[in-house]
């Protein structure tokens, strides 16, 4: 529906089960085996750079400073912005590690968003849709290296308007959404207490299946089901303040741009669209346990029409391409930690 007209669809969905399902199992079971080796929060990358919690021995009473942390239960902790030495006010914990390198972090989470998609053209909304989008995600960490994968779907009220007449027909449908993502970020601590800088690098991919509907004319309009693949860099700060109860709050923010885009829809006699970059941004806020957290989420797409113009089959006149489109998501995200 982002062109200026719709056709009869092929397959649907079926056409292309065969294609998610090798990509789902392609981005979530390099995930599922890299969680086999996490235990518990502080476990070391690779041969142990630090002792587990049960290999720490209590200090010696002569060695533990006097003032309100004696009479403490002593466990080392690990501190994601630098090690925590014994009789600090964050190093009462459960079994967090204090370690001189960094260790393992990694979460399974899901999250619930209000999902927006609008298709804006000649100072109105063409397209509109709106609904939830589930999602569930896995995230690792290991020292300055991050990584995710996502795996998201749901199904949004659709509304649009037929403009072949020159006059706005509109009609109302749904539209079905499945699809995949997988990050890649490198942080630095540029400072201790200053915020972590990253740098990052995406790939969405979904399929976007639109249902048959009939317009307010009585004019049926013929399904149509279309795929996106983006990939965007982008930059970004995340900040954490650990609280004495060995939790801690955390805030993220990043920007970026949809460098490149490919767009199809599968009627046989359309040709692939480019939509020229847009501008992404996030931003996420919440509280993490060492074994639970949650949090807020917003996240922005954005593309523009595309520059390539196809005629319409076969006219020397009609001429259609993929217009501007903006995809907004706003939830709550809650996971667990490993």
């Amino acid at each position: 529906m982002n062109q200026t007209r719709m056709a009869a669809r092929p397959a649907g969905l079926r056409k292309n089960s065969h294609l998610i399902a090798l990509a789902i199992v392609l981005v979530v079971a390099p995930g599922a085996a890299l969680a086999i080796d996490v235990t518990t929060v502080g476990s070391p990358p690779g041969p142990r750079c630090c002792p587990a919690p049960w290999d720490v021995p209590p200090p010696n009473a002569a060695d533990v400073p006097a003032g309100p942390v004696l009479g403490q239960l002593y466990n080392p902790v690990y501190n994601p912005d630098g090690t925590v030495a014994p009789g600090d006010p964050h190093s009462v914990g459960a079994d967090l590690v204090v370690c001189p390198c960094r260790p393992i972090e990694a979460n399974c989470y899901t999250r619930i968003d209000y999902f927006r998609w609008i298709e804006p053209r000649d100072g109105a909304d063409q397209v509109t849709e709106s609904g939830a989008l589930y999602t569930f995600g896995y995230a690792r960490r290991i020292e300055g290296e991050r990584f995710r994968g996502e795996l998201f779907g749901g199904t949004m009220s659709f509304s649009a308007a037929l403009t072949d007449t020159g006059t706005p027909d509109p009609f109302e449908s749904s539209t079905s959404y499945i699809g995949l993502r997988s990050e890649y970020e490198h942080l630095w601590n540029v400072y201790d207490d200053w915020p972590t800088v990253f740098l990052g690098i995406g790939t969405r991919a979904w399929v976007r299946d639109i249902r048959d509907a009939t317009s307010q004319s009585g004019v049926d309009v013929a399904p149509g089901q279309q795929t996106w693949w983006t990939i965007y860099p982008y930059v970004g700060l995340e900040k954490k303040w650990l609280r004495p109860n060995g939790s801690e709050l955390f805030f993220s923010g990043r920007l970026g741009a949809t460098v490149l885009t490919y767009q199809r829809t599968q009627w046989p006699d359309d040709p692939a669209f480019y939509p020229r970059p847009g501008i992404t941004g996030q931003v996420e806020l919440g509280w993490r346990t060492p074994r639970f957290f949650v949090s807020g989420y917003f996240e922005a797409m954005s593309w523009q029409n595309s520059q390539d113009e196809h005629l319409h089959n076969g006219s020397t006149t009609d001429y259609y391409f993929s217009p501007a489109a903006q995809m907004y998501t706003t939830g709550l995200k809650v996971g667990l930690c490993f």
